[in-house]
Order: C-alpha cells, then structure tokens, then sequence
C-alpha cells in the first residue's frame, strides 16, 4: 500500500504517512503535508513556528521563519504578512522603529509619543516635539506635537506647561520683560538685581521699588519696606533724611513732616527741620511768633524801612547838585570866583594850584590869566 492512511497525499509525499484515515479535503492540510491540520499538524503553515506562536499559522507556505524574513519570530512574513515587524503593538506604518527592540508592547509608560520605540532604549524625543529629550525641559509633554507651540524652545507648551515663556529663569507670573522668547539672555544678579526678568541695561527701576532710577538715590535697594520720601531708600537702613528736607533725621524735629522741600533760612529759619509757615510754631526763641503776633513791633519795623528808604533817596538827590568831576575842576572854579584882585603871589599859588591838579604850567597859567581879565571885565 502506497498510501497507508488513505489521504490524498502518497506515503512518499505524506510527513504523517500512518496519520488520520479516510480524510481526502485538501482544505484540512494548509501546507500539503499529509498532516490533518486540526488532528496531526502542529505547524499548518510549514514555517518552523508552532501554531501555537505562530500569528499567521495558515499564512504564507514554502518559506522559513528566520530573523531576515520573520524578524520577530512570529511566524508571519515580514514582506508578505507582518505589518508588525517588531511585534511592538505600533503597526509598521506609522512604527518609528520598525525593526527595534523585541520582547515589549507600547504603552504610555514606556512609549509616550506611541511612536514605536521604547522611551529608555530607543527614543531620544519621548514626546515627539522635534526637541531631543536633553535639551527638552517638558521631556513628556502633554500636548500632541501638532498642536504645540514653544516660543522659547524649550520643549514646554507655552499655553499648557510652560511657567518661563521666555526662559530666563524667572517664573512668567513674575517677569516683567517676556517680549523676546527666543534671546538666550538669562536673569542672575549681575544683570538683574531686581530679578523681574528685565535686564537691568533697560530697567527702568533695577531695584523694583517703584522709584525710577533716574530719581532713585538708592538704585539697589536690597529690601524697602518704608520709603516716606520716594526717594528710592528705605527709611531705617539707608535714609538719614526721611522727609527729604535736607536736614538728618538726628537733628529733625519733624524727622516725618512735609516731603521734599529744602530747609533754608527762607522757609526754615531756626534748621530744625519744620517749615516755619506750617509746621514751626517756635522759630528760634519765637522769633516769628512775636513778630505774628506783635502788631507795635510790626509798625516800628515798617516804619524803620520807610525811614531808610527816604534817606537813601534823599542822598541821591544832593548828589546831583554839582556834576561829580573826578579831576577836581569845581576846586578850580571856587579859586577862579574870588572878586578881590589878584596880587602876583596869589597868582602864582593858583598856578601852583592847577599844576598840583595836573595841568601843565603853561595852561595853567593861561587859565589864571583868562580868569583874571573876565573878573575884571564883570567889575
């Protein structure tokens, strides 16, 4: 007998040649093996897999499992079957690793971009934003890269995750300059005293007082706590003048009076740091008191000031009665008036006279003459 189990296949052809008798369907021996798949056959698809590992076990025939064609051994053809190639669960098609680490199934915990390869292995981007998970401060972000937006570029959603839009190393609820995500410029003490998030170059109050720097006589003010002046200190470690008037808080009877106004002898007659018209009430031995309050001592003063002024006027006015010849010319004249001749010794003292006044002998002498003759002409 040829054909010992009576199958369709002769026992030179049957691999079960004494197998199940009396069956001829040929649809119950997928590899045409002699082997009843359902009773005999523990590889229908002849692959070297195991039906029982095997994910394709009536699939393609007349091939061998091996890491070229089946690379992981689940007895499906790569080519020709597997549409997952690595057996990961990501099917190869949209698998960034198609052929990567066997042995593990993605999930969230370890393939959070279900991008098909493993988060500790294999991916350098576990969320698939673009950024490599070294430079990615939000290495598993919780947006989908094609909803995601990052300014700074520091792999954070802005909308979502990110707390430093412009990544500086100040938190945004605190930055007061976040309008260049993309500087590289980063906040220390240096370059931001008042760690605002301003470079201090283009604070406008690096000391973040509420005193611009411009009218800040304290800039770096490491801690205001009362500032009665604005003027940019705080009161008890940095300002000796608190109100501002120029005189130290020491010596200040109002050390919290009227704010920046200047102590002088106008406004502060005794310097002690009230401002006599509406803060001193004693002006240096109630100087100012009396002359408020004494209207006699009031009319004396005013009355000493009119005096004054008319005298000065007065004198002005006397002044004018004789032009006032530096050279001493009007001398001459009162000599040249005398109505007595003049004898020959009196002559020559006039002579002497003019000449001690700068004339030169010669003139003078032709003054005295010229007199002479006119006074005797009147006569």
């Amino acid at each position: 007998d040829d054909n010992d189990d009576n199958d369709p296949y002769p026992d030179t052809e049957d691999s079960c040649p004494e197998g199940v008798v009396w069956w001829t369907n040929t649809l119950f021996d997928h590899d045409s093996d002699g082997c009843h798949d359902l009773q005999e056959d523990d590889d229908d698809d002849n692959d070297q897999i195991l039906d029982v590992d095997d994910l394709c076990p009536v699939g393609m025939t007349v091939w061998f499992s091996e890491p070229a064609s089946d690379y992981d051994s689940d007895g499906c053809h790569d080519v020709a079957e597997d549409m997952d190639i690595d057996n990961d669960g990501v099917l190869d098609e949209v698998d960034q690793c198609p052929r990567g680490m066997l042995g593990w199934i993605s999930t969230p915990l370890n393939d959070w971009d279900s991008d098909g390869c493993h988060d500790d292995f294999e991916d350098n981007d576990d969320d698939g934003d673009g950024l490599s998970d070294w430079s990615d401060d939000c290495i598993r972000s919780s947006t989908s890269p094609q909803s995601h937006t990052d300014a700074d570029g520091d792999g954070c959603d802005d909308n979502t995750e990110d707390n430093d839009l412009d990544n500086d190393g100040i938190e945004s609820a605190f930055d007061n300059c976040e309008d260049d995500p993309t500087s590289d410029w980063v906040s220390t003490l240096a370059s931001d005293y008042d760690s605002d998030g301003c470079e201090d170059s283009v604070d406008f109050d690096d000391d973040g007082d509420g005193v611009f720097d411009v009218e800040d006589q304290c800039p770096t003010t490491i801690s205001l706590n009362s500032d009665y002046d604005r003027d940019g200190c705080d009161d008890e470690t940095e300002d000796w003048d608190d109100d501002g008037d120029g005189v130290p808080d020491t010596s200040d009877s109002c050390p919290l009076g009227l704010i920046n106004w200047d102590s002088s002898s106008g406004s502060d007659i005794d310097g002690d740091g009230c401002m006599d018209s509406l803060e001193d009430d004693y002006v240096s031995g109630k100087i100012l008191h009396t002359l408020r309050s004494n209207a006699f001592m009031m009319l004396i003063i005013g009355s000493a000031a009119v005096l004054m002024i008319a005298g000065m006027v007065l004198t002005t006015q006397r002044g004018r009665g004789r032009p006032g010849f530096a050279d001493q010319t009007w001398a001459v004249d009162d000599a040249m008036q005398s109505e007595a001749p003049l004898d020959p010794p009196a002559v020559e003292k006039q002579v002497r006279d003019l000449s001690d006044l700068g004339y030169s002998p010669e003139v003078a002498q032709a003054i005295v003459e010229n007199e002479e003759r006119a006074r005797r002409r009147r006569n």
